[in-house]
């Protein structure tokens, strides 16, 4: 029914078909980059964030292939739990002053988790983690919340997705998502 409400609204000649990536790469590979971004990362845990940022793939096939993403680093040979010393290495207080710098650096007494993930110096899921949502963060730092972590109903995410998708005339990617191309954060298109 969502397919052929968008077909109605959109461009008839533009086709909403889905892509196939990766799913005839086969488990070895999977493995071998895995193993290959522990290396990288000098680690044995590997999170899902640090492998989609340096991995060839996404997490997706790993949990399709092995069921979790745990499952996925006990077949590699890594560890499947982070030691406490991966949990504390940034303090908040550091997490909190670069998002202040950040906001800074923008002359602006704001930021998007968006505008972060191209100018600060962690990753925004570490903030997540540590504050609950980006607004929170926002307010620990002193800055003005944004507004954006909101929840949205099913519907204003396939609006959005629908609405990328005839801009760009093909289906979004997630590397689409993240570069900013949504008015809604990648976390809650990709949940």
């Amino acid at each position: 029914m969502i397919a052929e409400c968008i077909l109605q609204k959109g461009n008839p000649e533009l086709k909403f078909e889905l892509n196939s990536y990766n799913r005839s790469v086969n488990e070895s590979d999977l493995i071998q980059d895995l193993q290959r971004v522990a290396s990288i990362l000098n680690s044995n845990y590997v999170s899902r964030s640090d492998y989609e940022s340096r991995g060839n793939y996404s997490a997706t096939p790993f949990i399709n292939r092995f069921g979790s993403w745990t499952k996925s680093l006990k077949i590699a040979g890594l560890s499947t739990e982070r030691s406490i010393s991966d949990y504390h290495r940034i303090s908040d207080k550091e997490l909190l002053e670069d998002i202040k710098n950040a906001a800074i650096s923008m002359s602006k007494n704001t930021v998007t988790s968006t505008q972060y993930t191209k100018i600060g110096k962690f990753k925004v899921q570490t903030i997540l983690t540590r504050f609950d949502n980006w607004d929170s963060a926002l307010k620990q730092a002193n800055l003005t919340p944004t507004g954006f972590d909101l929840r949205y109903t099913d519907h204003d995410l396939f609006n959005e997705i629908e609405e990328i998708w005839i801009k760009l005339g093909r289906q979004p990617t997630t590397s689409d998502i993240k570069k900013g191309i949504s008015k809604i954060s990648f976390k809650y298109l990709y949940a």
